[in-house]
């Protein structure tokens, strides 16, 4: 994943609407004011408090405790983040000038074991490659192969890796390191792989103040394909799949015809909405809660794989993809 730079985050989140109708009103720019702020923000609005919340709420107190006004942007954002940092939560992002994106989880944050991935590597095996902006495909060992960086208009291309495939041979869906984005786009690229109606994830979203205020559980279906290909499929996963590439793996297991392999993913699944703080800074803040059919909630521990096989450091061989080859070849 690309780290943003700061300045150009800064523009995109501030240009995007970020104070929702409802929310809380900024009264003042001071440090007390921004942390008071922070702290009505996320006990209205997150939809995340049951399940992540504990230790936030109850270190409250000891946070505040440390910021006065007059204490400095610096000192406030070492605060807000190590507070914020017992969320655990991805998607709890914090923006500023000249600052890079802090991210709320220690895996996307400090990056370890990032290098266990290497789709440059991977496109060396492919042969009748075809890429573009978030993906890459081919024919691997006689199978079709697609990999996606995000989740976004680049999933339309997954039509392309079956014609590679639909013939005779199976797929690889490789969703290693892919950074999320827009689920919708999947819900419409992931219909010719599926013969029929199924139920993927049920979601929820706050919508007050209340700590059970939530809209209706909405109910989320992968529809049929006209001609659906109906060969194995495996998909890839790793601890860098994140947001709506995990919603993504959410359909994709739904299918009877695909084994899920690789390590879990990363366990950030809900959708976020930005809000721009007293002081000019922004935040971005969970705003719903996604189950599984069954009743899973996989937010904060993320999807587990079928055949969990993880990654290791290069120049190590790809176990992940050559365990999909062998699962394929059987």
């Amino acid at each position: 994943m690309v780290r943003m730079c700061m300045l150009g985050a800064w523009l995109l989140l501030a240009g995007s609407g970020c104070m929702q109708a409802g929310g809380p009103t900024a009264i003042s720019s001071t440090e007390t004011a921004t942390f008071a702020y922070v702290h009505r923000l996320f006990n209205e609005r997150y939809a995340l408090l049951e399940r992540r919340g504990g230790a936030f709420e109850n270190s409250y107190h000891v946070y505040k405790s440390r910021v006065f006004d007059g204490m400095g942007s610096d000192s406030l954002w070492t605060v807000l983040t190590q507070w914020l940092q017992l969320l655990n939560d991805p998607h709890v992002q914090l923006v500023a000038p000249n600052k890079e994106v802090w991210y709320g989880h220690a895996v996307y944050q400090l990056r370890p074991n990032d290098d266990h991935f290497d789709i440059q590597r991977i496109a060396t095996r492919l042969t009748a490659t075809q890429a573009g902006e978030g993906y890459i495909l081919g024919r691997l060992g006689g199978l079709g192969y697609i990999h996606f960086a995000q989740t976004g208009n680049q999933m339309e291309n997954l039509a392309k890796a079956i014609a590679l495939a639909h013939a005779d041979s199976d797929l690889i869906i490789d969703l290693r390191h892919n950074e999320g984005g827009d689920f919708t786009y999947a819900l419409k690229a992931f219909a010719p792989l599926n013969a029929q109606r199924r139920p993927i994830f049920s979601s929820r979203t706050k919508n007050g103040p209340g700590r059970n205020d939530f809209t209706p559980w909405f109910h989320w279906h992968l529809e049929a394909g006209s001609q659906p290909f109906l060969r194995k499929v495996v998909v890839l996963t790793d601890r860098y799949t994140f947001s709506a590439g995990e919603r993504s793996v959410m359909m994709l297991r739904s299918l009877p015809n695909v084994v899920v392999v690789g390590d879990t993913t990363l366990g950030g699944i809900s959708s976020v909405i930005p809000h721009t703080l007293p002081n000019g800074w922004i935040i971005r803040v969970s705003i719903q809660q996604i189950l599984s059919p069954a009743g899973e909630a996989f937010e904060g521990v993320g999807i587990p794989p079928h055949v969990y096989v993880p990654g290791q450091p290069l120049p190590a061989a790809d176990a992940p993809l050559d365990t999909a080859l062998a699962i394929l070849r059987r």
